[in-house]
């Protein structure tokens, strides 16, 4: 799925264009296009050019008043709408993990990087509700902000799943190649002199294969390593926001600072 953004930023672009789409508002502004163009192709006298005022003032209204003076209902929807499909995704990919990393337990020269999938799996959890239950702390849970900041840390989290995920893909493709046939046959070959033209074409078949399996393990690495990055950020960004004291002026804007590092991780997270 498409990561989904709590940004204060994209919250505001989506309360706009709800807000411009609203019933009501499209509604009026269908009469006020109608009454109008009416007025100038037909002649009709002042009541359709009175109408197409009206229904654009109405529009206008409409717009305003949700605009400015309900926009916290709207907001607070949207990020109830992005947690829901979060939410989704969450229970699907867990159940995904937890399922095909048993399924690859004790396979030879895998073990590694299962265990290490394994713990990335329980720990980056922990960290997530550790974060959630600070946030608590220093937030009203009926607060948009609370939403806004907890989604974002549900989306690294979501990031670090989906990236074990693929560490559990990945895993798979190579679960056929046997690195210990492979090395001891190469080893045979190598001792054969001189080769046949069969002996070069298994010994570049089985370095392809051996090539394949390499570049496999690399990009776990990698996306191991990534994983430890987003769950250190996780722990720096709670014990920033721990450290703040309730009920000072500067709170807020210190969340600000103290999420903005995480709401970049996850914008980055589609890139992982």
């Amino acid at each position: 799925m498409e990561s989904p953004d709590f940004s204060k930023q994209s919250t505001d672009k989506a309360v706009l264009a709800e807000t411009l789409q609203h019933p009501l508002t499209l509604g009026f502004a269908t009469i006020g296009i109608f009454g109008g163009a009416a007025s100038a192709l037909f002649s009709l006298g002042t009541l359709p050019a009175l109408v197409g005022v009206g229904g654009a003032s109405l529009a206008a209204l409409s717009w305003i008043v949700n605009y400015m003076f309900r926009k916290e209902i709207f907001a607070a929807r949207h990020i109830q709408k992005l947690q829901t499909m979060l939410d989704e995704h969450r229970r699907e990919t867990v159940r995904k993990i937890e399922t095909q990393l048993k399924e690859l337990e004790g396979e030879p020269g895998l073990t590694t990087y299962c265990q290490q999938g394994a713990e990335q799996f329980h720990r980056s959890k922990q960290r997530y509700e550790n974060l959630a239950q600070i946030l608590r702390s220093k937030l009203s849970t009926s607060e948009l902000t609370y939403s806004r900041y907890l989604g974002t840390a549900e989306q690294v989290y979501m990031a670090v799943l989906d990236n074990l995920l693929q560490v559990v893909h990945s895993l798979q493709s190579i679960k056929p190649i046997d690195s210990v046939y492979m090395n001891e046959r190469l080893k045979i070959l190598n001792e054969i002199e001189p080769k046949t033209d069969a002996d070069l074409k298994e010994v570049n078949t089985l370095e392809d294969r051996k090539n394949l399996r390499d570049q496999q393990i690399e990009l776990i690495n990698q996306i191991l390593t990534n994983n430890e990055e987003a769950m250190t950020m996780l722990d720096r960004t709670a014990a920033s926001i721990a450290l703040m004291r309730a009920g000072v002026s500067q709170t807020e804007q210190g969340l600000d600072d103290a999420m903005k590092d995480l709401e970049d991780l996850a914008k980055r997270t589609t890139r992982y």
